[in-house]
């Protein structure tokens, strides 16, 4: 996508918060840091809220964080989520990965 928000994919308290903003496809996926991925396992809560897009490595990024939470006993947290993102997760089918904490406004 070109012609919306710029995406963005930050690691931030530590490590257990992901936060993904604007349009999050595979340019925005391919230009995190070395290690980012690997990152992922310590994630507890995925802030979602600013998301305008989201593909499948963008989403994949949400799964492995998941898949890292499951092997915790814990499921990963999707803070800010809002209808469209709640309804892409729900059509891929991956709603049982996730807590969702909707956004204020959805």
């Amino acid at each position: 996508m070109s012609s919306g928000t710029p995406g963005a994919v930050t690691l931030e308290e530590g490590g257990s918060l992901l936060r993904l903003v604007g349009e999050v496809d595979l340019d925005v996926v391919q230009r995190l840091p070395a290690g980012t991925r690997d990152a992922l396992a310590d994630v507890r809560v995925a802030d979602v809220g600013g998301l305008t897009f989201l593909d499948s490595t963008g989403m994949h990024l949400l799964v492995v964080a998941a898949v890292a939470a499951r092997g915790r006993g814990e499921r990963l947290r999707l803070r800010g989520t809002t209808t469209s993102t709640a309804e892409l997760v729900r059509l891929v089918g991956l709603e049982d990965m996730f807590e969702s904490e909707p956004a204020a406004d959805a």
